[in-house]
């Protein structure tokens, strides 16, 4: 709440600030060309006017000393009364990321700080015998370095010569997601030493070694050897034994000049594609301002404006994103930059989430006030959603072969799935309704009006959350290595469309006919929102 409302501040300082900052950077103009045009600098026998008002007549010889001195006073003047109004925006900003970033800070206690492709993961007692661990899309002169110490069994250091079955890890090569690879060869008794499940032409297999030694092993992807580097943890001791060690993952792939990227190969891309998207957002967020809000203010609404900064936040979430891949493609570690990034994301799904439920139930649009069914669906989605936004910034920061990794982020997606069709409800309402309404002489027509638009937007709606919900899922685990970028690309494009689609259905227009419907069709608007 306080990140949103510091952004609101300064979205309000910034419409109310920019004029006066302008309006102070004409005045300090006129007044320098005046005060040169006094002193002989430039040739000018009258000042040009200030905002159609003309200026004084230029001065005698001798009075041009005091004109200097009087024109230079005004100039410092306006030019700080300006440095001021400018140094107020830039704080409430600061004021607002330094929000955000405290409550990423605070994230950041409850995660394991592994999205770095330098890879961290450290295991304690884990009774697995097998798990998925990371994978990367290699190029040709891409580079893996792997590195275990501490390795425990049952507390006790490792002793291979002793033990009851080889422990390791599989780096196995696919062209694809390969997650399943375990799933399929769950029957397989010891992975390392089945030739079916393992190809050791293409896949390696890393004996962990014992003496509290460390186990090393560095891989170089040569040309014809490209793909997906799945790293897999794997024992073969009987079923009860525990482990603790550390892993050390390091993943890159190298340009011919020799420089390092630190990211997949398919998501080599994303940095400029994320740059380009918030760039778009920043286009889009002007011409709904200029044309749309600015140009229509006597239409505009409380939802209007929460249309604004919901592009605003979609806006620099992209931006920090851009910022996380670069330093990720350069660094392998992006810091908390990535932890910034959850905390607007989260903020901007929130908002989609109850914007598009407010356009559900027509509030503000065909009535002002929530019925008791609407603010009941609100108050299950509002903390279901944000509970599982937190919940996927904690997965996202955690290893992904941490325990329960797996299970977690397939239960807070299906949460994600349940809110989306939450939402749905008081859309479902209001057609229901309205068809009711629609067989009432007199307004049949205005209602079937009302029942074709409520109609496309929940068709929309769902054909949203369908296409990024599971589409997506589904196109990510089939993508080619080199070709991963289009997820995020397709998932982009579509919330763009959505949102400008969404935008031009309920813009503040005198005639949109989401504003043409009188406000004397008590039942409909009262039904509008879930059966008033």
């Amino acid at each position: 709440v306080g990140v949103v409302r510091s952004l609101a501040a300064v979205v309000v300082a910034v419409a109310w600030v920019a004029p006066a900052v302008a309006t102070t950077a004409m005045v300090a103009a006129a007044t320098t060309t005046w005060a040169a045009a006094a002193t002989g600098i430039v040739g000018l026998r009258q000042p040009p006017p200030l905002l159609l008002l003309p200026l004084p007549p230029l001065p005698r010889p001798a009075a041009q000393t005091v004109v200097v001195i009087v024109a230079a006073v005004v100039v410092i003047v306006v030019a700080a009364v300006a440095a001021v109004l400018v140094i107020v925006i830039v704080v409430m900003a600061v004021v607002a990321v330094a929000a955000a970033a405290a409550a990423a800070l605070a994230v950041a206690a409850a995660a394991a700080g592994a999205r770095a492709l330098k890879h961290t993961l450290v295991i304690e007692d884990d009774v697995r015998t097998r798990f998925f661990i990371e994978n990367f899309g290699f190029d040709a002169g891409g580079q893996l370095n792997l590195r275990v110490t501490n390795f425990r069994v049952d507390g006790a250091d490792w002793d291979d010569a002793k033990a009851d079955g080889r422990v390791g890890f599989v780096i196995k090569r696919s062209e694809v997601y390969s997650s399943a690879f375990l799933e399929e060869n769950a029957q397989v008794p010891c992975l390392l030493d089945s030739d079916k499940a393992i190809d050791l032409d293409r896949d390696y297999v890393v004996d962990v070694e014992g003496g509290n030694r460390p186990t090393r092993r560095e891989i170089r992807v040569n040309a014809g050897q490209e793909g997906f580097y799945n790293t897999y943890f794997v024992s073969c001791l009987p079923e009860g034994h525990t482990v603790s060690f550390r892993l050390d993952l390091t993943q890159y792939n190298e340009a011919a000049d020799g420089t390092k990227n630190y990211l997949s190969a398919g998501r080599a891309p994303l940095p400029l594609l994320y740059g380009v998207l918030s760039a778009t957002y920043a286009g889009v967020l002007v011409v709904w301002l200029a044309f749309f809000i600015r140009g229509h203010a006597a239409s505009t609404n409380r939802v209007h404006h929460l249309m604004s900064l919901l592009v605003l936040l979609k806006l620099v979430a992209l931006a920090v994103k851009t910022v996380d891949y670069h330093f990720q493609a350069h660094d392998g570690n992006a810091g908390n930059w990535g932890l910034v990034y959850y905390v607007f994301a989260g903020a901007k799904g929130l908002l989609m989430f109850v914007l598009i439920a407010l356009i559900g139930t027509g509030w503000k649009f065909v009535k002002p006030f929530l019925s008791e069914k609407d603010k009941r669906v609100f108050m299950v989605v509002i903390p279901l959603q944000l509970l599982d936004n937190l919940a996927l910034i904690v997965i996202e920061e955690t290893a992904p072969g941490s325990q329960g990794f797996i299970t977690w982020k397939d239960i807070f997606r299906l949460v994600d799935i349940l809110c989306c069709g939450a939402i749905l409800i008081p859309i479902i309402w209001s057609i229901k309704h309205l068809r009711e309404a629609s067989q009432i002489d007199g307004k049949a027509a205005r209602n079937l009006d009302k029942l074709k638009l409520f109609r496309q937007f929940y068709l929309m709606v769902v054909t949203y959350i369908y296409f990024t919900r599971i589409i997506i899922y589904l196109l990510d685990a089939t993508l080619p290595y080199h070709f991963v970028w289009l997820g995020d690309f397709f998932t982009e494009l579509a919330t763009l469309t959505f949102f400008c689609i969404t935008g031009f259905m309920f813009r503040p227009l005198s005639d949109n006919p989401y504003f043409s419907l009188p406000d004397d069709d008590g039942g409909a608007s009262g039904g509008g929102g879930g059966g008033g």
